[in-house]
């Protein structure tokens, strides 16, 4: 019996003709098992394409309507959300952690501020052994707690490094302490608002649209951050491999129904193509009112240099990656995102007025910046322009 056939959904204007031929083409190709591509132009939704299939059995296609978890692709929502706060006056940028949290009091963070948590600056990126289990990250305030119980990997706010899970843990607590209303809550608020197919904590229905998360095939990677990278995470107790793994993750949590519901900003943001391309649109054309001055500080790159975690050169504004030459994003030195763990990515492009995100279910191992099909459809959009 022939193996079923990939189709490809949605709608694209003829200059984009040959991003949509790419994407069938990665389906065709089994590059892709099924994937979502959205890119918006000056706040037009010029490309929305989805296609192949939902589940590794090849017997759901994955439709309009299909979710993904995005992984780290979530990290800027998070950002978006607090600087909204700030914007609108319900917190402010340089309060320190200490002021707001008293159990933040008397340990090495307590000066931290909202620039240096979303600048991945904190130095806490990696969770102490044995102080919390992995379903314990969903309990913000706890979370924070055993994060700060061990020492920091640099004294904090003196260089960077990634925060893979800590980030989220720091996000969620200081928007609960300052405004008493954390990531789920405004991001409903806000996708409500603004028609956005994005959710943190998956009710039943929401969860029933998800569609099945598949291991990829090891890439081949010759020298370069990407091995170094991978090297890193292999080996015990190396502050990559502690980042990314403490606590360890129960074995195929990202179906569980326990993570489907928690509030992770920095992990477990779900969506569409669209929805997450339409998030980075709407901030483009300044929807979520952040004004000028707030603006331009959360995309001057805050971090910038080594990271010892991700072992390369990386940049970060507040909550979003910007290029670098060993961190290369989307279109070149205008655009500012996040990639997400196996391949999906997003970002958005200040030159251009325009706004990109790929959604995948097969994770391709060690794609820190973009998964070489997110770099081949990368190309294939610059084409376009």
């Amino acid at each position: 019996m022939d193996a079923p056939r990939p189709r490809l959904g949605g709608r694209w204007t003829p200059p984009f003709q040959p991003l949509a031929e790419r994407f069938f083409k990665a389906l065709i190709d089994d590059e892709a098992l099924g994937a979502g591509l959205c890119v918006y132009r000056d706040g037009e939704n010029v490309l929305d394409i989805y296609g192949g299939f939902a589940d590794r059995g090849r017997s759901r296609p994955w439709d309009r309507r299909s979710l993904v978890c995005l992984f780290s692709a979530g990290k800027p929502l998070g950002a978006m959300l607090a600087l909204d706060a700030v914007a609108r006056g319900e917190a402010a940028l340089d309060r320190p952690l200490g002021v707001l949290i008293p159990e933040a009091q008397g340990t090495a963070g307590e000066g931290l501020t909202l620039p240096a948590l979303l600048a991945h600056r904190s130095g806490y990126p990696a969770f102490p052994e044995g102080e919390i289990d992995f379903e314990g990250l969903g309990d913000a305030p706890k979370a924070l707690s055993a994060l700060l119980a061990g020492p920091p990997a640099w004294a904090p706010g003196t260089a960077h490094g990634y925060h893979p899970r800590s980030y989220g843990t720091f996000l969620e607590a200081w928007l609960l302490a300052a405004t008493g209303q954390g990531t789920g809550a405004r991001l409903r608020r806000w996708a409500q608002d603004a028609e956005l197919e994005l959710f943190l904590g998956l009710d039943a229905p929401t969860r029933a649209r998800c569609v099945e998360l598949v291991p990829g095939r090891p890439q081949r990677l010759g020298p370069g951050p990407d091995a170094r990278f991978l090297r890193a995470l292999a080996e015990p107790g190396s502050l990559t491999q502690r980042a990314f793994a403490h606590p360890k993750a129960p074995r195929g949590y990202g179906h569980s129904e326990a993570f489907q519901r928690a509030v992770l900003p920095a992990m477990n943001l779900h969506g569409t193509a669209q929805g997450l391309a339409k998030a980075y649109a709407l901030l483009l054309a300044d929807r979520l009112g952040l004004g000028r001055e707030l603006w331009a500080q959360a995309l001057a790159p805050a971090s910038q240099g080594f990271d010892p975690v991700l072992q390369r050169e990386t940049a970060f504004g507040l909550g979003f990656m910007r290029p670098t030459t060993e961190t290369p994003l989307g279109l070149g030195a205008g655009s500012f995102g996040h990639p997400g763990a196996g391949g999906t990515l997003a970002f958005a492009d200040l030159d251009h007025g325009l706004a990109c995100a790929l959604v995948v279910n097969r994770q391709v191992p060690g794609a820190v910046a973009a998964s070489p099909l997110g770099q081949s459809l990368v190309q294939t959009l610059r084409d376009c322009l």
